[in-house]
């Protein structure tokens, strides 16, 4: 951990902020990954009170909207130069209702956050990964994969992809720590995004 940074995306509410403080606390350096910089912000000070002799940046990217290559290439640029040793990717979205009924802007924002970024960072960050002799990567999925969801795709269909990727990526990389983990719901997690609605 010391002296070694992790990546967390998603990090300024449940699980991903929950990982940022048991992650510090154990040494590592962060660099902080969401949408929205002042909850960064206020993460990476309260942070930085608790642990001063760490290291912990922010980086303000919104999945949804900053979603070409490109922005994924600025942020991989901003950050090459950390001895990254763990990526979590942990940002996700979800609404309920009928499919049919769903805004097709936040269709296509969830297919976004919840599949393209975690396939494009682990895309980026893995090279970097792989050169370390030790390394790992996490990946967030959901426990709805377990079984039919009707009522909650497209996300739950988003989390199957990341369990298939991960699985594929295990198998590839027999040398590197990855994992995936499908978690229930949690309490203080703002995965709706601000524009989520049931519709029936």
């Amino acid at each position: 951990g010391e002296g070694s940074y992790v990546l967390i995306t998603g990090c300024t509410s449940g699980i991903g902020r929950e990982y940022a403080f048991q992650l510090a606390q154990k040494g590592f350096n962060i660099v902080l990954v969401s949408r929205n910089t002042k909850k960064l912000t206020d993460l990476k000070n309260e942070l930085s009170t608790l642990y001063q002799n760490q290291h912990f940046t922010i980086y303000t990217i919104d999945f949804a909207v900053d979603g070409d290559t490109e922005s994924y290439s600025r942020m991989y640029n901003a950050t090459k130069d950390f001895d990254i040793a763990l990526v979590i990717n942990n940002a996700g979205q979800f609404c309920s209702g009928y499919f049919a009924d769903s805004d097709i802007q936040k269709v296509h924002d969830i297919v976004k956050v919840n599949a393209v970024a975690p396939a494009m960072i682990t895309r980026m960050y893995l090279p970097k990964l792989k050169m370390r002799k030790h390394a790992g990567l996490i990946i967030v999925s959901s426990s709805n994969t377990f079984w039919p969801t009707p009522l909650m795709q497209p996300a739950n269909a988003t989390k199957i992809f990341l369990n298939n990727i991960t699985e594929g990526l295990r198998m590839e990389n027999p040398n590197l720590d990855i994992m995936l983990t499908k978690p229930g719901r949690v309490s203080g997690t703002n995965i709706r995004g601000p524009n989520a609605k049931a519709t029936k």
